[in-house]
């Protein structure tokens, strides 16, 4: 743990984001997830648009249970940079817990029978339809 408390003394000097999120990442490599969410919001709030700190915060939080604080930080981090796919899954993977998915395969089943309906009420009606009497049929006179 030599290289965590260097980094350590250098982030508690320098208030810099990308140290402290340095840090963050060697405490989370240490076991340390204390004080990796420590360094992790110290950088956060000298940097709110910091997108990869945003999201490690999101992440230590997402796996102590907090889940609306995790859902924050991870909207937080696509805010700060909505190409971060990774906020993108964690966020919807979040989202989705508790969320009771068995009336899908009912909606599936509607949508299928409704679409169904849909072509064969088509073709019924293609199959109907009198073109003997088109008026829109070239005429040869």
């Amino acid at each position: 743990m030599p290289a965590a408390a260097a980094v350590d003394e250098e982030a508690a000097t320098a208030k810099d984001p990308k140290v402290l999120a340095a840090l963050g990442h060697e405490l989370v490599r240490a076991s340390d997830r204390e004080g990796a969410e420590r360094a992790f919001r110290d950088a956060c709030a000298a940097d709110p648009s910091d997108a990869v700190s945003l999201f490690s915060l999101g992440e230590l939080l997402s796996q102590r249970g907090e889940t609306d604080e995790a859902i924050a930080a991870f909207r937080a981090a696509i805010k700060a940079d909505p190409s971060h796919a990774h906020a993108h899954i964690e966020l919807g993977m979040l989202l989705s817990q508790g969320v009771d998915w068995s009336f899908y395969g009912v909606w599936r089943v509607a949508v299928g029978i409704l679409c169904w309906a849909l072509v064969i009420g088509g073709v019924a009606c293609y199959l109907m339809y009198d073109f003997s009497d088109d008026d829109t049929a070239p005429h040869s006179d």
